[in-house]
Parts: C-alpha cells; sequence; structure tokens
C-alpha cells in the first residue's frame, strides 16, 4: 500500500482537472464560479447526485463571495505561515508510520473484491473536526489534530464503503430482510437524524464497515481499547448492528475465512443476523458476555 499525505485547501474529485483541482485560493473562486468542470467530474462517480448538485448550484453564490472575503484579507498569506506549517510538520510525523500498514490486502481479503487503487490519500485539514470523509476513489479527508490511530483507522475504514455489491440479487435480498428486522428499523427512525444514516441501506452499509473496521485494525494490532465502549457512544449509540456483525463475523472468520458478502448473505437468510438472534448477540455484547 502506498500512502499519500496532502496539505491543500480544497480538494475536486477528477485529478486529470489540474488547472481546476482547487488547490489555491483562486482555483477554488473560479470553481464557485463555474462549476461545470467539478460537476463533469461528479457525474462520473457513484457519489453524483442530482439534488446534491441543486443544493451545491444554491449555496454556490454565497460560497464565492465568502472565498472572495478572504482573497481580500490575503488569506493565503495566512495560510501560508500559519496553518501549512502544522499540517506539513504532521504529515512528517504520519507518513512513516502509515506506510508500516500494509492495509489494502487485508480489506481485499474481507471484502473478496479489489480495490480501485492500492494508493491511499489522506486530506489533512486545518478548520474542520470532521469524521473522516471519503471523497472519491481512495481518498479522505481528516483533521491535523486527530492521533496516529484514528488517522489509521479512518484509512482502514473510508475504502470498504460499500463492502459488497448491493446490485448482486443475494445481496440485495439479504439487505432488504435485514433492513425489516425491528432493531434495524427502530435505530433508523429512532435516533439524531444529523448523524445521517436515515435509511436502512445506508445504517447497514455503516454498521458493516464500522465492525470490519475493528475486524481488521486488531488485526494490525490497532483495535480499539474497548470495542463496546466505542459503539455505545457512537452517534449517540445508534450502531448496534455494527457490534453484532462484529462479534459473528470476527467469529465466522476465524472458523472459516469467507468474503463479508458471503457471510452476510447467509447470515442474514438462516436468521443467524436477525429477530431474536440478533438481540441475543447485541444483548451479550454490551452486557459483556
Amino acid at each position: 500500500m502506498h500512502v499519500v499525505l496532502r496539505n491543500t485547501l480544497l480538494y475536486q474529485p477528477d485529478p486529470n482537472l489540474r488547472e481546476r483541482q482547487g488547490e489555491t485560493l483562486a482555483e477554488m473562486i473560479r470553481t464557485a464560479h463555474d462549476g461545470s468542470a467539478m460537476k463533469a467530474a461528479l457525474q462520473k462517480t457513484p457519489y453524483w447526485s442530482e439534488d446534491g448538485w441543486r443544493n451545491y448550484e444554491s449555496a454556490a453564490p454565497a460560497l464565492e463571495t465568502a472565498l472572495r472575503a478572504l482573497q481580500r484579507v490575503d488569506f493565503p498569506k495566512y495560510w501560508s505561515e500559519t496553518a501549512a506549517p502544522r499540517i506539513e510538520r504532521r504529515i512528517v510525523d504520519l507518513g512513516p508510520d502509515l506506510q508500516k500498514y500494509d492495509i489494502v490486502p487485508a480489506i481485499e481479503s474481507h471484502l473478496g473484491f479489489p480495490l480501485s487503487s492500492r494508493t491511499i490519500r489522506v486530506y489533512l485539514l486545518a478548520y474542520s473536526e470532521l469524521h473522516g470523509i471519503r471523497v472519491t476513489g481512495l481518498r479522505f479527508l481528516t483533521h491535523v489534530s486527530y492521533p496516529f490511530t484514528t488517522v489509521l483507522h479512518n484509512a482502514i475504514h473510508e475504502p470498504m464503503h460499500p463492502p459488497y455489491n448491493a446490485a448482486d440479487p443475494a445481496v440485495q435480498h439479504a439487505l432488504e430482510l435485514l433492513g425489516k428486522d425491528p432493531m434495524v428499523a427502530d435505530k433508523v427512525a429512532n435516533h439524531d437524524h444529523s448523524f445521517g444514516y436515515n435509511s436502512a441501506p445506508g445504517d447497514i452499509d455503516e454498521d458493516s464497515v464500522e465492525a470490519l473496521e475493528e475486524i481488521i485494525s486488531e488485526e494490525f494490532g490497532a483495535g480499539r481499547r474497548s470495542p463496546r465502549t466505542y459503539w455505545r457512544q457512537q452517534d449517540g449509540g445508534m450502531h448496534v448492528l455494527a457490534a453484532a456483525i462484529y462479534v459473528q463475523y470476527k467469529q465466522a472468520w476465524a472458523d472459516h475465512p469467507v468474503p463479508y458478502s458471503q457471510w452476510l448473505v447467509k447470515a442474514v437468510e438462516d436468521g443467524q443476523l436477525r429477530g431474536k438472534n440478533l438481540e441475543s448477540t447485541v444483548k451479550k455484547f454490551f452486557a459483556g458476555q
């Protein structure tokens, strides 16, 4: 695996659009004023959404105004003198340690299919303390202050969305069944919707990846001190399905390694991951049994 750490103001999704990639404030202003190149690039990715683009277009004039204000106060000078050195120091600190973890083969073995690249790009942000967010391909955003373990977990987590081919009829059927399970349906309906995961497919995708992230992290000796505490607190404790998948798939992998999607289809169809079995697994996990 090759890890690239970047210090940049804005990332745009098409690496071929070098002259419009938003690496300077002037380029960001140009893109806010005319987003046609960004639109064309986004339309080629799984992240394209007509509704999402309309939302962006409605906000673009205000964004351009804000960016021009930054230009007037010479923000690039402030960035280069104040924020950039901090990020560059952090890149120097993170780079050697991240290169030690060849996570792509481990991810591919659990997914059962190859990732699109063996290079993972990590964009360090100075002002937005967000969860790790995937942009496009194997690129994700993180904050300069986050510890190494958080960056590593994000690097493992983000490339796995989605961890299965949702168009596969067997997977599709399993997702439909699991989405109707009372425990899953309750968590989708009754949680803080500002966290996202407001549909059963979105929730199952995220919980699957969270479970796989922990399993793979543990294989590298970098698991969380207490997955139980993590899932009790994460996003208000909504990711109980992740805890069940973690318990059941981890044991299945130890007994007889199979790709996650293959296990998921069987576990859902035979009831192992639904109904009373799901409830029992969750209850025992959070009780520490």
